[in-house]
């Protein structure tokens, strides 16, 4: 399987997503990772879009269309040099270049496109937007449409700091007010994924393109310029209302953080000054977002809901950075727990995530590799403990249900009213002891909260597949299919549509207990002997991939007799991980690439663990022969000091936490370790810019950071203020929540990970630190040589003396060690030196000498 588009189309801009087994990236095509949704039609040669066709628009606007997408269900056409365009035509044009351009950037098609459209249209507008999907000369690329509350679900689901410690569900108010409408909806997001729960509503025409309009209309009135008597048809002036409208949004946009903005109006015959006050734009729109904030109430009600029973309330869009947007919001939902402003990119990121999961369907459905997959095999998100996929099947009655209290499995799940499923449809012995170990290698619960008693619908990208002898099974929403081909999917190579918000039949097909306990019981006795390899994302706090134990399904004979060939030990070429949080994504790397090269290996990562003294106990207890760790292992605070001497230390990445401020902020360059001290250390006084250095702004500063009882914050306190637990007050935040605040606050002062400072890019500014050698940024190069004094640390990987005995683990270790710096570099870390490499490897063949090959 190659890779896989989620595709956001905005009124203003488009996000491209891209999904190839790891967590989902924004790709960078046409010039950059937002693209403009405008086209350019030129008088002769190919019709252009994004960055290149807004250029052109700006100097021949009557050539271009721009908000087609908001156009969607209008059936007046629109003009472009003298063609008159259906909206849905250009919908198709764009989305054809742009698939074009991420199939170039990549050097191959994808293998499934998922398009996201604003969750509260009309059945008419999705047909109208899935017919301009059908029309797409995108060859045999599947692409499908995807309401964008679906798409920002996947996320959701997938993300720890959606979800609220001892809830079974999270009530999450989502408000979009973007550039082309207004978006509400509530999702629920539990265990099985999130859903979208009561009445979604939306706004046509209340968005940042409307705004825009009434914005230019009074810088224009403010110039002395009459609206409406402007021959917008004369191209110049069509122009200079091109580039004052530029200049508008820039303002918009400056007002997010400033008082007032100074607008040049050039207009033929005329050139003067215009300032923009922040009241006056909060004065003008504020009708507008009042509007905005009724419906979004109004769709809590419809759950029904309280704004004291949310977890949260996201904000997205543009107009959502304006500081009169965030005061009615939380005026009209006072009480929720949290109110964020998470990153644009969410629904794109969202839509890959859907993508992979149908080509994962679509790639079992023709034949791939006899697995049970519930949910795509992606990694974590760039943020440390986001991953919560899909759990196991709840208690409940259905036939072959473990019990409520995690008891053994009773019997071989059957079809309604058929023989139980076994190795040739029957109930036979082996087979149903099989089934029962696959059922106990799942994890028995997750952190949460109570399991659901009552079927729980689950997304499309936390689906599990099944197959049959015959081909492709599913049972569909509104019926089953047989096992002659895909349930509700499409042909290899065809397009799969979602019309008016519904999942393909085989994404819905399996969204029951039942169903789930059927597909382990398909892949359990798929004919021939085929090795058992279950995996699942654990809906704990962090992502671990758990593998059941590699098993053999028994040759059934007619003889009443034992089976010819004997089970074997489950736990065999089996190794056991525990990580830390920080070295889950590095670990859990190395496994996915490790596995397309060694089949005959499994990796269990322990779903209970989250930090490096439960992974150095799981290590020295013998429970696991590998754990990652964050630290090195100090013997006088180990739960077993001899445990030094059993175990081996191998160092694979450095790891820095940056100090960040806004871009805007042009007065902090660079601090030393005694500035710093006072700054952040445990019991400061400061709360003013001006605190710190008199001639600084007298304003407050905002500090954020993650949470207390992250490793990133115990690490942090420790270097800081000597203790992991002590240091000053902050706002605490999600990795994404600290970048995003510091990005839209010039007040704002925080620090977070790595991988995180990076994924931020120049919308973050790094604090320059003086450790005592001069004044040095937090980049790849002061990461990896641990310049970044003092915030900068090595993560390690621990083995178990008596494991590298094993094939199986010395196989995974080396290959691990032999990629390391490869690997450390793709999950957003700074990977160690040549010579640390060399250094690993050798210490690893000298304590595995004599151990051969692995062996199937």
């Amino acid at each position: 399987m190659g890779y896989q588009l989620g595709i956001d189309v905005g009124a203003a801009n488009t996000v491209v997503a891209v999904s190839d087994g790891d967590w989902p990236q924004i790709l960078t095509i046409a010039g950059g990772p937002s693209i403009p949704t405008v086209l350019y039609f030129p008088t002769s040669g190919t019709v252009m879009f994004g960055r290149a066709a807004a250029r052109r628009a700006l100097a021949d606007p009557a050539r271009s269309a721009e908000a087609f997408m908001r156009r969607i269900g209008d059936s007046s056409p629109i003009m472009v040099g003298g063609g008159a365009y259906a909206p849905e035509g250009l919908l198709t044009r764009f989305l054809e270049r742009v698939i074009a351009a991420a199939a170039e950037a990549r050097g191959a098609k994808p293998d499934q496109v998922v398009v996201t459209h604003p969750t509260s249209w009309n059945s008419r507008r999705r047909e109208l937007f899935t017919e301009a999907l059908d029309r797409l000369d995108t060859l045999d690329i599947p692409v499908v449409a995807a309401p964008a509350a679906e798409a920002l679900g996947a996320v959701l689901s997938r993300r720890a700091t959606s979800r609220t410690p001892g809830r079974p569900a999270d009530l999450i108010a989502v408000y979009d007010l973007g550039a082309g409408s207004c978006e509400a909806a509530v999702l629920s997001v539990t265990d099985y994924g999130a859903d979208v729960v009561g009445s979604p509503t939306g706004f046509a025409h209340t968005g940042g393109l409307d705004l825009d309009t009434v914005l230019l209309e009074h810088v224009l009135s403010a110039a002395g310029q009459n609206p409406a008597t402007l021959d917008r048809s004369d191209q110049a002036t069509a122009t200079a209302l091109g580039r004052l409208r530029a200049e508008v949004i820039a303002a918009k946009e400056t007002l997010a953080a400033d008082d007032e903005a100074s607008i040049p109006v050039t207009l033929p015959g005329v050139f003067t000054w215009v300032t923009l006050r922040r009241d006056e734009l909060e004065r003008l729109v504020t009708p507008a977002v009042e509007d905005s904030v009724r419906a979004l109430t109004r769709t809590v009600r419809s759950v029904p809901a309280t704004a004291e029973q949310l977890s949260a309330v996201l904000l997205y869009g543009g107009l959502t950075r304006m500081p009169l947007v965030g005061r009615l919001v939380r005026a009209g939902l006072p009480g929720a727990g949290r109110y964020e402003q998470p990153p644009a990119e969410d629904l794109a990121l969202g839509a890959a995530l859907l993508a992979a999961g149908m080509a994962e369907q679509a790639a079992l459905a023709a034949g791939g590799p006899a697995t049970a997959l519930i949910g795509p095999t992606t990694s974590q998100p760039p943020e440390a403990g986001s991953f919560p996929g899909v759990s196991l099947p709840p208690s409940g009655p259905y036939p072959g249900a473990p019990s409520a209290a995690g008891g053994a499995y009773a019997g071989p799940p059957s079809y309604a009213g058929g023989a139980p499923m076994g190795a040739a449809g029957s109930g036979d012995g082996e087979a149903t002891a099989l089934v029962t170990a696959a059922y106990q290698g799942f994890p028995a619960a997750t952190t949460g909260g109570p399991r659901p008693t009552g079927d729980a619908p689950m997304s499309a990208h936390q689906t599990a597949y099944a197959w049959g002898a015959g081909g492709a099974a599913g049972a569909g929403r509104e019926g089953q299919h047989g096992a002659g081909g895909a349930g509700g999917g499409p042909a290899p190579g065809g397009r799969r549509r979602d019309s008016g918000g519904r999942r393909p039949g085989a994404v819905a097909s399996l969204r029951t207990r039942g169903g789930i306990a059927a597909a382990v019981a398909a892949v359990v006795f798929v004919a021939g002997g085929a090795a058992l390899g279950l995996t699942l994302t654990n809906s704990s706090d962090d992502n671990k991939i758990i593998t059941a134990e590699p098993t053999v399904a028994p040759t059934v004979t007619a003889s009443s007799g034992p089976p010819t060939t004997p089970t074997p030990d489950p736990a065999r070429n089996l190794v056991r991980v525990a990580d830390s949080d920080e070295v889950a994504p590095i670990s859990q790397r190395a496994f996915t690439d490790f596995r397309q090269q060694e089949k005959n290996v499994s990796v269990s990562f322990d779903p209970n663990v989250t930090d490096t003294d439960q992974a150095f106990g799981k290590l020295c207890s013998g429970e696991v022969a590998i754990a990652g760790a964050s630290y090195e292992l100090d013997p006088k605070f180990a739960a077993d000091p001899a445990c030094k001497d059993e175990v081996v230390a191998f160092e694979i990445a450095h790891h820095t936490l940056p100090i960040i401020v806004n871009p805007a902020n042009t007065w902090v360059g660079c601090m030393n370790l005694d500035t710093l001290k006072k700054v952040w250390g445990a019991g400061s006084t400061v709360t003013k810019w001006s605190d710190i250095n008199k001639s600084w702004p007298n304003e407050p500063i905002n500090f954020v950071g993650p949470k207390p009882d992250s490793v990133q914050a115990q690490v942090f306190n420790s270097n800081i203020s000597g203790s992991k637990d002590q240091g000053r007050t902050y706002t605490p935040k999600d990795l994404g929540g600290i970048a995003q605040t510091v990005a839209n606050d010039p007040n704002a002062f925080g620090f977070l990970d790595f991988p995180t400072y990076q994924t931020f890019g120049d919308q973050l500014k790094g604090l320059l630190v003086d450790g005592g050698e001069g004044c040095t940024p937090p980049n790849a190069i002061t990461a990896g040589t641990g310049a970044y004094v003092p915030l900068c640390k090595p993560l390690f990987v621990y083995a178990r003396l008596d494991a590298l005995h094993d094939p199986a683990t010395v196989a995974y270790l080396r290959y691990y060690l032999q990629n390391a710096q490869t690997i450390t570099q793709q999950t957003g870390y700074v990977g160690r030196s040549d010579k640390t490499t060399q250094d690993n490897l050798a210490r690893l063949d000298d304590l595995s000498q004599g151990v051969g090959p692995v062996t199937a």
